[in-house]
């Protein structure tokens, strides 16, 4: 355990797609947040930017190939007694069509602002994200009590 009871943090890239105001997320099968929507998005490995596991995981997780723009925030919570800080950083398409990988998402899909304050299974991060895009905010620091 290093500083603050933690082990070392755990980093996350993961992208906000933008397109016409809209917004692509994914619904994980496995790990957390399984059954929530949630950013494109992974855990950076050895010698990886959060740049690169950010586009690397979104291609993975939706069949796009993303330009990255700017940082929109980071979130840090606490999962399994580990800290995670997610970097999400705003995103355009460049190629690629929608294709998910059914053993990891179970679903990808593009919601509005207004469409996602109808639905309630979205992860602090995903909704916040949005609403800091559309307000014009980015580089924002978010810390959540939990992943939901």
């Amino acid at each position: 355990m290093e500083g603050g009871g933690f082990l070392q943090a755990k980093e996350v890239g993961a992208t906000l797609v933008v397109k016409n105001n809209r917004f692509l997320f994914v619904n994980a099968v496995v790990g957390t947040p399984a059954g929530l929507w949630n950013n494109p998005g992974g855990h950076v490995e050895k010698n990886e930017s959060l740049e690169d596991a950010a586009v690397r995981e979104t291609l993975e997780e939706t069949g796009f190939v993303v330009s990255l723009g700017r940082l929109a925030g980071t979130f840090r919570f606490v999962e399994n007694g580990r800290l995670i800080v997610k970097y999400v950083f705003e995103a355009e398409i460049v190629s690629g069509e929608l294709r998910i990988p059914p053993e990891e998402i179970k679903e990808a899909k593009w919601f509005s602002l207004s469409e996602m304050e109808n639905e309630s299974l979205f992860t602090f991060g995903a909704v916040q994200s949005a609403k800091d895009f559309i307000l014009g905010k980015f580089n924002q620091k978010h810390d959540c009590d939990r992943v939901p």
